[in-house]
This record gives structure tokens, sequence and C-alpha cells, in this order.
């Protein structure tokens, strides 16, 4: 089965001329295309939350270009704010996966994958992307405590998001 594209969106330091407008769907003003600075560069991966996008973290990922990271934000397929097909327990996997394809690319296809140093990559993420960073990086889930918790709490937000991937 072939995996759905994922929509990237890329910051990284550079000197390039900044327009005096906003020029991208986030209000910024950026050197698109710009030529980037620098050199072993930490790459910073931002993973959104349940039915968001990548423009949600576009004021932390221009925060940490211009403090010297390249940060890449995702819009995780199936689990986005144009579309929600993905349930809770399709995304415990994808997600994490997204994450992984997401450094795979920016480590060999980004045109200045040569100027990010491969041992100092982050992942960060709020929410559904919190356990979407944890995950990334090694976490294992204990989907039994999520079920004990949701019997006695199934007024908390995330119970029913994760019921069936949940079940006692």
């Amino acid at each position: 089965m072939t995996s759905p594209p994922i929509e990237i969106g890329i910051w990284y330091p550079s000197h390039s001329a900044v327009t005096a407008a906003a020029n991208v769907p986030f209000g910024q003003a950026l050197a698109l295309d710009g030529e980037s600075d620098g050199d072993k560069l930490p790459l910073i991966v931002l993973s959104h939350g349940n039915h968001s996008r990548l423009g949600v973290h576009s004021h932390r990922a221009l925060a940490l270009a211009e403090a010297g990271y390249v940060a890449v934000a995702l819009t995780h397929p199936g689990d986005n704010d144009q579309n929600r097909l993905t349930t809770g327990s399709d995304w415990l996997v994808s997600r994490p996966a997204d994450i992984s394809r997401t450094i795979d690319h920016m480590l060999s296809d980004w045109t200045h994958a040569k100027r990010i140093d491969p041992d100092r990559i982050g992942v960060y993420g709020f929410s559904a992307g919190g356990y979407t960073a944890l995950a990334a990086a090694g976490a294992v889930i204990d989907t039994h405590l999520i079920a004990s918790y949701c019997a006695e709490v199934p007024q908390e937000y995330s119970c029913p998001v994760l019921s069936v991937a949940c079940q006692p």
C-alpha cells in the first residue's frame, strides 16, 4: 500500500531578502526558496494536534529558523482540518510514521539536506502532536492504562477519540 503524500512547510536560516508583505498563508513574510545559511544545522520536526494543520506552529517554526534551526512542520494525512478520515486507532500508528517519512525526506531529498546535522534531530508536538513526538522517539503507549482511565473519566476529550484503539 502506498503512503499518502505529506504536506510540509520548511523554515531555515537564510540571509536572502525577505519580502515586505506576508507571502505565505500563515501571514509571514519569508525569503521563499532562499539560500540556506550554516552547516550542521539541527532539525526540528513540528507535529500538530488532532484535526489541525502545519500552519498552527508557523510562529514556532519561524522562531526556530531565526535561532539557527531547520524547522519542518507537516500536515498529517487523514488527521487534519481538511481530512478527518483517520480514526484514533489508525493515527496512533500513522502519525509517528509520518514523522519518520518527513525526517527521511529532509535528510535525503530536501534541497539543503547536506546542511542538516543528522545527529541533532528533535520532534515537537502539542496534544496529539505530543503523543506523536514521544512515539516517534520510541515511547511505547500502554493502551490498557488509557482504557482504565477512560472508564473512570469518560468525559475526557481524548477518550472518545481513542476509544477503538484502547479497549480493555
